[in-house]
């Protein structure tokens, strides 16, 4: 469901871009749905484009589509657009099971792209919202720019690896565990405001401008 949303996200550029989308039931492992990518990638022409775009979704497989259509008109079109779900969990359980399956899957998936791409091949792009953000950072080195997006605990874990998006009142940024034996009052307001962080206008809490 979350991939047939990526790819009927209406296009607004003079050019058609690319999209990719590897539903997690394609393959069995992350190698083989990172393969199904690189394989869908090269047919439909992506290599040819001067970005390529790998994107991290959350735990469910959802992709935002005003990271898609931000990059996607700011480059004219020109850019092909790779996800690869590793789970359809929301984020927040796969979180608190560590994160690993989403760790395996960005770094298999970069892996497999940066490999497919020419040396003088296009620009290569890695974008990470919320446990998609925690999961593109161990691998930002691969790509030739990265942007992390409502990184879960980023305010007490700065990286300069990567461009950090985060909003001042999003407590998905705030939120640690660590937090409830520094400052347990905070830790429970913070928590309690994860529950509405998505009900507010773009810009504010979990949601984002690209």
């Amino acid at each position: 469901m979350e991939g047939r949303r990526f790819l009927d996200l209406p296009a607004t550029t003079p050019t058609a871009p690319v999209r990719v989308y590897v539903d997690v039931a394609a393959a069995a492992d992350d190698t083989g749905r990172a393969a199904a990518a690189v394989d869908a990638l090269q047919r439909t022409g992506g290599p040819a484009r001067g970005t390529v775009l790998v994107i991290v979704p959350t735990g469910s497989g959802w992709v935002d589509p005003a990271a898609v259509r931000a990059y996607e008109d700011r480059l004219g079109g020109d850019v092909a657009t790779v996800v690869v779900q590793y789970a359809d969990r929301p984020s927040w359980v796969e979180y608190l099971l560590g994160g690993h399956a989403a760790e395996r899957s960005a770094a298999a998936t970069l892996t497999a792209v940066r490999a497919a791409l020419p040396p003088d091949g296009p620009r290569l792009v890695l974008l990470g919202e919320s446990l998609g953000a925690a999961a593109a950072l161990p691998v930002a080195r691969l790509a030739d720019e990265c942007v992390l997006a409502g990184r879960p605990g980023s305010a007490d874990d700065p990286q300069d690896a990567c461009t950090e998006l985060a909003n001042p009142d999003d407590p998905v940024v705030a939120w640690s565990p660590g937090l409830l034996l520094t400052d347990p009052v905070r830790f429970w307001q913070v928590s309690a405001a994860l529950l509405i962080a998505q009900d507010v206008p773009p810009g504010h809490g979990h949601r984002y401008r690209f």
